[in-house]
Parts: C-alpha cells; sequence; structure tokens
C-alpha cells in the first residue's frame, strides 16, 4: 500500500512499497530507509573504478552489510562499478559494489557504495570488521560517559 501525508514546511511523509520515508523539499530521508546498521569508522582504503581504470585513496567514513559512505579526492558517475580494497586484522577485505551517488560536503566529495556480496568468506570478514569497529564504538561511548560523569 502507498501513502502520502503532506505536512506544514514543505515535509512529506510516504509509506512506499513498504518503506517509511520523509521527504523534505524531495529530499528522502534516508536513515529511515536504512536497512543494515552503519557503524562508524575512520579507515584508510583504496577505491578502484573500474570504469575509468583508476586507483583512488579513500577513506571509509562508516560501513555496514550493504555499503559504506566514502571520503573520496573525487566524484563518481552514478552507478559505476568500483572494488573497495582495505586492511582489517584478519588481512585485505576486496569489497566489490557501485556507486550509488557522490555528495559535496565540506570535507569534499562523498561517494555512497551499494556492496554486491556474492562470497561467503567475504561476507563472514566483513562481519567481523563490523563486529570490531562495534567493539571499538562501544569503549569509545563508555570512556567518554565515563570522562562527563568525572566532571
Amino acid at each position: 500500500m502507498n501513502a502520502v501525508v503532506r505536512r506544514a514546511g514543505g515535509a512529506k511523509r510516504a509509506i512506499v512499497g513498504g518503506h517509511n520515508t520523509v521527504s523534505t523539499r524531495n529530499r528522502i530521508d534516508l536513515a529511515e530507509r536504512r536497512v543494515h546498521r552503519r557503524y562508524p569508522a575512520w579507515l584508510d582504503a583504496a577505491l578502484h573504478d573500474r570504469g575509468a581504470s583508476v586507483l583512488v585513496p579513500v577513506t571509509v567514513v562508516d560501513i555496514s552489510v550493504g555499503g559504506a559512505l566514502l571520503q573520496s579526492p573525487h566524484p563518481l558517475t552514478d552507478g559505476a562499478d568500483v572494488a573497495l580494497s582495505l586492511t582489517t586484522p584478519g588481512g585485505t577485505l576486496e569489497l566489490d559494489g557501485h556507486a550509488v551517488r557522490t555528495e559535496e560536503s565540506w570535507l569534499g566529495p562523498q561517494v555512497h557504495i551499494g556492496f554486491e556480496l556474492v562470497d561467503p568468506a567475504t561476507r563472514l570478514q566483513l562481519f567481523r570488521l563490523l563486529d570490531e569497529l562495534q567493539s571499538e564504538f562501544t569503549r569509545g561511548q563508555s570512556d567518554l560517559a565515563k570522562r562527563r560523569i568525572r566532571q
């Protein structure tokens, strides 16, 4: 069932194909559409744009089972076939995917990529990385809370 409710200020709330979305002046709030939890990261990586045969150093800002947000020196064309390579405690992780979109930020281009996970070993390696990132994030939050309590 599809439904759209208009709200003050130009915002719209819609249920489209079972997904709850919010559009403010035609910009969809992607956080409400996410299927996979994103884990904050600040990891050095390399992105191979297969169409342009270019290897670009990038920073992984956040990552999930379904994709990642990258800080990149160059924008990518939507739909471009890419391979993300990053070093993990378990070795090098190679993730195939495609560019979903590029946005400009105050830091420069941010590229959203979607992963195409077919290999069970790669999927397991990604799960291990996400588990480690979650543990680091939890430790960091705990340390921050302890410092605030002491103040």
